[in-house]
C-alpha cells in the first residue's frame, strides 16, 4: 500500500472500473508496482514528456508480476491520438507497444547493457476508440544471444476484446555504446 502511494499518478479521466483494476492489481499476492518510465530521468521521454497528458496518454500504470516474468499496464488513452475521428491513431499504439516492450526488457529482461528496439510488427486486430482503457501485458518469449523476443497484447479492460498485438525483436548493445 506504501509502495501504491508512492507511484500513484490517479488521472481525474479514469473510471472507477481502472481504478478497481489498478487496486485489485496493487493487492495481487506476487505482483509489484512499478515506477512510470522516464519519470525520474535526467532526459526527454517520449512517453512522459511528450505523449503523456490530458486528452492524451491520461494513465500508464505499470506493474511486474514477479511469478510469470510479465509486465502489466493499465493505460487510459485520451481523445488527442486519433488518426480517424474517435479511433487512437495506429502510431500512438505501437509506441505504447514498443514502451511497454522496452520496460520488459530492461526489468525482465535483467539486461544491464541498454537494448534498442531492432523491430517491432504490430498486428492491430480491431480499431482502438479514443477514451479507452485498456490492459497490456507483455512477456520475453525467447533469448538468443543478444537478441530479445518480446510479445506484446492490449487489451479492452471492461470487456476483454483485443485491440492488438505485437512482437518486438531487441538488440542488447556492445559494451562499446
Amino acid at each position: 500500500a506504501l509502495l501504491a502511494g508512492m507511484f500513484s499518478n490517479r488521472s481525474p479521466f479514469v473510471s472507477d472500473r481502472f481504478e478497481a483494476a489498478a487496486r485489485e492489481l496493487d493487492e495481487r499476492p506476487g505482483l509489484a508496482r512499478l515506477p512510470e518510465p522516464g519519470r525520474n530521468s535526467s532526459t526527454v521521454h517520449l512517453l512522459t514528456d511528450s505523449l503523456r497528458g490530458a486528452e492524451r496518454i491520461e494513465a500508464y500504470q505499470l506493474w511486474l508480476d514477479q511469478e510469470s516474468r510479465r509486465i502489466i499496464a493499465l493505460v487510459r488513452f485520451g481523445s488527442k491520438l486519433c488518426g480517424h475521428a474517435g479511433l487512437v491513431h495506429g502510431g500512438a499504439t505501437a509506441a505504447i507497444l514498443d514502451e511497454l516492450s522496452g520496460s520488459v526488457y530492461d526489468i525482465v529482461g535483467a539486461r544491464a547493457q541498454r537494448g534498442f528496439t531492432a523491430n517491432l510488427a504490430v498486428n492491430y486486430r480491431k480499431p482502438l476508440p479514443s477514451n479507452t482503457e485498456v490492459m497490456i501485458t507483455g512477456s520475453v518469449q525467447r533469448v538468443e544471444g543478444r537478441k530479445i523476443y518480446i510479445d506484446a497484447v492490449v487489451k479492452d479492460l471492461e470487456s476483454g476484446i483485443t485491440y492488438a498485438d505485437s512482437t518486438a525483436l531487441f538488440i542488447t548493445s556492445r559494451p562499446s555504446l
